[in-house]
């Protein structure tokens, strides 16, 4: 049965039932995954929010949106529409599998004492030292603008030079849930929107708009691990930026091209005019190329539809790859494998029989990318796998005091909340390096900052003694 002949999916009465049990399984998730924590209160303040929101948005409501017209929402030709009822029902299997897997792997973890590695964090908050948060600001953000791209690095430094360039949000995150437990006092209400400006320049300096989240979410997070919930005023701005922040692509786009093309800006905006106002071809309108960013669902369906038939198993053992590539450094492995997934899907799969062709990367999600390494117990494995780790990191960050949790749940945002989007080798990896980041810099910050006993003088313990 279909919605629209014309073009929405092909859904047998089955796969009706599974869609609807997917949207189930999506609502219930953070009543199940965090039953121990308060259900859906806690959900805010925990890295299944992102994660999510990011599922709900590329498959339940991407589902919906699909159905009723997969040509206009999906990317103008008929290959979602071609495919059969048989094809849209295993999908949406595979992708209901991966969301209980993925949830039941979250909420195994019970309560833990300590935040484990990430008490590194509490270093690199500075411990309530401005200067030390000063240090960490600077330095980062120097990080930053040297993994950007515009200045050349060895292959081996950029990964962990880009993970430095996003610790700034820790001494920032501090700040903020210091403020907004003592919003009168004015040194921090000053300080508060200094350290916010490392997410400008890490924007100039690689626009993308991840990189002006945390913005929005340090403020919010902040008010709401220290207070417990937001303000009304905090909800009205959350409703307005977050469609901003969809809608900002053309923009966005314009300065890229500025910033990588090398030409005028005058003339870079002029030509991105013509090309809107070119009188045969009329241009999408920005919510619609927004809404088909999220294409997490039609990955899925074509990487069913054409693996293995077309396309065979990879038979990948993505956990070992995954371990591998987060904890073996390039300096002691130059052949590691590169993250690109992204490309191959879109030379492959996503280019198959279309006529298109595009020099991009494309998302092949994370179920879809799954089910092509090894078929459906593999899409089993490597959700319950990613649930685990998600889940052990999520406890530890509540062991630190707010400002700590607003650190962690920022920094990790935008790993977590378009991980549905990504290949399981990659997001495993780039989180697990994270953390040996965290815990290397914070190790030797520790070391640093530590009060030097001069020599001959006895330590503090035994002076007291």
């Amino acid at each position: 049965m279909r919605l629209n002949d014309h073009g929405g999916l092909a859904c047998t009465e089955s796969g009706w039932a599974l869609a609807i049990l997917l949207a189930l399984a999506w609502l219930a998730a953070p009543a199940l995954a965090l039953i121990r924590r308060g259900g859906w209160r806690a959900l805010p303040t925990s890295l299944l929010g992102f994660v999510w929101l990011g599922f709900g948005v590329d498959f339940v409501i991407r589902f919906g949106l699909l159905a009723v017209d997969s040509v206009e929402f999906g990317n103008d030709t008929f290959r979602l529409a071609d495919l059969d009822g048989a094809t849209v029902e295993q999908a949406l299997g595979l992708v209901l599998l991966y969301w209980g897997c993925f949830v039941l792997g979250f909420g195994a973890w019970g309560a833990l004492r300590t935040p484990g590695p990430l008490a590194a964090v509490v270093t690199l908050g500075g411990e309530g030292h401005q200067l030390r948060r000063t240090i960490v600001l600077v330095v980062s953000t120097a990080c930053s603008v040297l993994a950007s791209g515009m200045f050349p690095l060895p292959l081996a430094l950029l990964t962990p030079m880009g993970i430095a360039g996003t610790l700034w949000v820790i001494p920032a995150a501090y700040v903020w849930a210091e403020w907004s437990a003592n919003p009168n006092d004015p040194a921090l209400a000053r300080l508060r929107w200094i350290v916010l400006a490392p997410a400008l320049v890490r924007f100039a300096a690689s626009p993308f708009r991840e990189h002006v989240l945390p913005l929005a979410l340090i403020p919010l997070l902040a008010w709401r691990c220290t207070h417990g919930r937001l303000e009304r005023r905090h909800r009205l701005a959350l409703a307005a930026v977050l469609p901003a922040f969809l809608l900002v692509g053309n923009a966005v786009q314009t300065y890229r091209d500025f910033l990588w093309g090398g030409g005028e800006a005058a003339e870079v905006v002029e030509e991105r005019a013509l090309k809107q106002t070119d009188e045969f071809v009329e241009p999408d309108p920005d919510w619609l190329i927004s809404v088909r960013r999220f294409h997490g669902l039609d990955s899925v369906l074509l990487t069913v539809d054409l693996v293995p038939t077309v396309f065979p198993f990879r038979d990948e053992p993505v956990v070992t790859d995954a371990l591998v590539r987060g904890f073996v450094p390039r300096l002691f492995m130059p052949n590691k494998e590169l993250s690109d997934r992204g490309p191959e899907f879109a030379r492959t799969i996503w280019a198959y029989d279309s006529g298109l062709e595009s020099g991009a990367a494309i998302a092949p999600s994370m179920p879809g990318d799954l089910y092509h390494a090894g078929g459906t117990m593999t899409v089993a494995l490597g959700a319950l796998v990613w649930g685990l780790l998600l889940g052990l990191v999520d406890r530890w960050k509540d062991a630190l005091a707010p400002g700590g949790r607003v650190a962690v749940l920022v920094l990790l945002a935008t790993q977590a909340a378009p991980s549905v989007e990504r290949d399981f080798v990659h997001c495993v990896a780039t989180m697990l390096q994270s953390l040996v980041v965290i815990v290397v810099i914070g190790a030797g910050l520790a070391q640093f900052w530590r009060p030097r006993v001069p020599r001959g003088a006895a330590a503090p313990l035994e002076a007291a003694a």
